[in-house]
């Protein structure tokens, strides 16, 4: 049975006034805003089988399945990203803080770019944020890349545009990316810009929200985490409406993610 869309629920609690934050057609921003929460979960949930292994170790993924948790179950990488909305929720002066202690990951900074992104400063503040990172090329990188990225997503920047301006902030060192956004799949244990890397090839390569994510979870090794940050992506481009109803249906958890999303948007 197919659930209803969230914004049936946000749209009652939202001032016409707040409507007109983002953009001319804020139902798109906040219909992109959901799609990137709900792909986060479906990303690491979809990643469970093939979470650890390597490929052609496991079963090719089409679907949720409950080899180590109830099927459609997500783990660790969405339970990071609703602890972190939370704690940049309790007040504005702690925001900063916790973007300086904890926005150290791709799944990390979604949050703060929800709520930050349409903010001058937020640039400078994830600059800062990241700076002891430096030292952690890789992650520096990353976290650079990922919050530019989503930010023009959630915007409504099309989908090439956004990928060639994340190819530019991270193409050198060893991350094998080229300035027209062009991405190659890593196999095998990966480190952060791999990780990041394979999810994006996946979400450049499929047109579908579906097909993204699948793509990226059936490369093997930290499926979890790919799918998460592919379905990050893919769902801040297609929004809400873009996810196939599969996929939602069999989601767990829905109820949680729906008032971390409320709350989020509530706070603009």
């Amino acid at each position: 049975m197919a659930i209803s869309h969230p914004l049936v629920t946000i749209n009652r609690y939202i001032p016409e006034a707040r409507r007109n934050l983002k953009c001319a057609h804020p139902a798109t921003w906040l219909d992109r805003v959901c799609g990137c929460l709900y792909g986060i979960a479906i990303g690491d949930a979809l990643g469970m089988p093939a979470n650890e292994r390597h490929k052609g170790n496991f079963s090719k993924v089409i679907g949720y399945r409950g080899d180590h948790l109830p099927a459609g179950q997500w783990g660790h990488g969405m339970d990071c990203v609703l602890s972190i909305a939370r704690a940049l929720l309790k007040g504005r002066n702690g925001r900063e803080q916790v973007l300086l202690n904890k926005s150290v990951s791709p799944l990390a900074i979604a949050s703060a770019v929800i709520l930050h992104g349409s903010d001058p400063r937020f640039s400078e503040i994830v600059t800062r944020a990241v700076s002891p990172l430096k030292k952690h090329t890789e992650s520096h990188r990353a976290a650079i890349a990922t919050s530019n990225l989503l930010t023009l997503l959630l915007t409504g920047s099309s989908k090439r545009y956004a990928l060639t301006k994340a190819a530019r902030d991270i193409r050198s060192g060893n991350f094998n990316a080229y300035g027209d956004g062009d991405f190659t799949p890593k196999s095998g244990r990966r480190n952060l810009l791999e990780t990041l890397e394979t999810a994006l090839w996946a979400f450049q390569a499929e047109d579908r929200f579906d097909d993204a994510v699948l793509a990226a979870v059936n490369v093997g090794a930290n499926a979890c985490t790919t799918g998460a940050i592919c379905g990050m992506f893919a769902g801040a481009h297609h929004g809400f409406c873009g996810i196939q109803g599969y996929l939602l249906d069999g989601l767990q958890g829905k109820s949680e993610i729906e008032e971390v999303a409320q709350r989020l948007i509530l706070a603009k």
